[in-house]
C-alpha cells in the first residue's frame, strides 16, 4: 500500500445496526465477498454489489493472444487468433469459491488533494473544514446506500498503525487500496 498523505482519509459506511457496537467498542463488521457477489448477481445492485468480486478478468484479443485450453484428462486445446477462426474479443472471468469467504472491510479512500479541499483550518487547534465536490458527494451518497448508512472518517495513518498492530500474529490480513475498471476495457483488466 502507498505510503498515506497528510489530508488523506477513509470513509466507512457503518449500517444502523453496528453502528453501537462500532461507538462503544470500536467493532468494525467485516462482510463476505460472496455478499456483494449475490447482491448484484440477485438484486442487479451494481453500486455496492460487484458479481466480479474477488474474481480474476481479461478480455483477450485473438489476434494477439493463445487461449490453451486444459481438459480434466490432459488433453489441451490450443486456439490461436482468426487462424482458428476465432473473430472477436474472448473474455474470461474466473472465481475461485474459496473467496466467497473471505472478509473484507470496505472504505473509501479520500484524498482532499483529488476529492476536496479545507475551506479553512485552524493550526493552533488542529482543526479544519472539510468541503468535498459535488460529483464525489453524489458518488459517495450512492455507496451510502442513497443514505442508509452512516458515515464515519478515520485518519489514514492512525487507522492503519491500530490495525496492524491489533492483526500481528493473530490474523491474516492484507490492506490494498482497489482500483476498479470497466468490464469491456480491451486490455487485461485484472492486472491493474
Amino acid at each position: 500500500m502507498t505510503e498515506a498523505k497528510r489530508n488523506t482519509f477513509y470513509l466507512k459506511f457503518i449500517e444502523p445496526q453496528f453502528l453501537d457496537s462500532f461507538l462503544e467498542k470500536g467493532t468494525i463488521h467485516l462482510s463476505r465477498l460472496g455478499y456483494f457477489i449475490d447482491l448484484e448477481n440477485e438484486t442487479g445492485d451494481d453500486i455496492i454489489g460487484d458479481r466480479l468480486e474477488g474474481a480474476w478478468m481479461m478480455n483477450m484479443d485473438p489476434e494477439v493472444t493463445k487461449l490453451t485450453i486444459i481438459r480434466a484428462n490432459g488433453e489441451k486445446i490450443v486456439l490461436q487468433g482468426a487462424k482458428d477462426g476465432i473473430v472477436g474479443k474472448i473474455r474470461t472471468e474466473v472465481t475461485n469459491e474459496m473467496v466467497r469467504d473471505w472478509g473484507i472491510l470496505s472504505m473509501c479512500h479520500l484524498d482532499l488533494s483529488e476529492d476536496g479541499y479545507f475551506s479553512s483550518v485552524n493550526e493552533k487547534k488542529h482543526i479544519g473544514k472539510m468541503r468535498l465536490r459535488k460529483e464525489v458527494v453524489n458518488e459517495l451518497y450512492q455507496l451510502s446506500d442513497n443514505g442508509n448508512r452512516i458515515p464515519v472518517l478515520f485518519d489514514v495513518n492512525k487507522f492503519i498503525e491500530l490495525l496492524m498492530r491489533e492483526l500481528q500474529g493473530k490474523h491474516a490480513a492484507c490492506l490494498n487500496d482497489v482500483t476498479y475498471y470497466s468490464e469491456n476495457d480491451d486490455e487485461n483488466i485484472s492486472l491493474k
